[in-house]
């Protein structure tokens, strides 16, 4: 699958990249005006360019603005996305406490009652779906999960690790 996303991205962008808005994702989770729910980012200020209605999806529109920025016509997505990256951990290391806050905020949406979403109402989609709402739900998921991981801790302690006898001289 992750082949499929590369070729795609390899023919619209030409170049090889896995996924061209991971920095400027990044960046709208750790920025001045990140709320811990909603991804978002002045990218008039961060560009410096006018670019009041910019969406974290308008990738070919961060990359120009970039290039206009640095006046540098070689910056491609994955350079967009180093930059972004570098904004967001700046960010994170001049402000540890605010984001120490939201990092808490978003462990605790995440594990919630409910499924958090930036665009649409995943609860009513899934209620008004034929299909959607017969799958199980994320607590499901994660209960599968943990059981695994705790099966798999248990087996793990309780046989022998390959090769220890013949470590011990037997």
């Amino acid at each position: 699958i992750v082949g499929v996303v590369v070729a795609r991205n390899y023919v619209v962008a030409r170049e090889l990249v896995f996924c061209t808005g991971g920095g400027v994702n990044f960046y709208m989770c750790n920025n001045e005006q990140a709320n811990g729910i909603d991804p978002t980012c002045d990218f008039e200020k961060a560009l410096g360019v006018p670019l009041r209605f910019i969406s974290n999806n308008d990738s070919p529109l961060h990359v120009q603005a970039l290039r206009q920025k640095l006046n540098d016509d070689s910056i491609n997505y994955s350079a967009t996305s180093r930059y972004f990256s570098r904004l967001a951990i700046t960010y994170i290391v001049n402000h540890p406490g605010r984001t120490a806050r939201l990092l808490v905020k978003k462990a605790l949406l995440f594990w919630g009652p409910a499924e958090v979403a930036n665009e649409k109402e995943i609860h009513l989609a899934k209620a008004f779906s034929p299909v959607l709402r017969y799958l199980p739900g994320f607590r499901f998921v994660a209960a599968l999960f943990f059981c695994g991981l705790a099966a798999f801790f248990m087996s793990a302690r309780s046989t022998p690790a390959a090769g220890a006898g013949h470590a011990a001289g037997e």
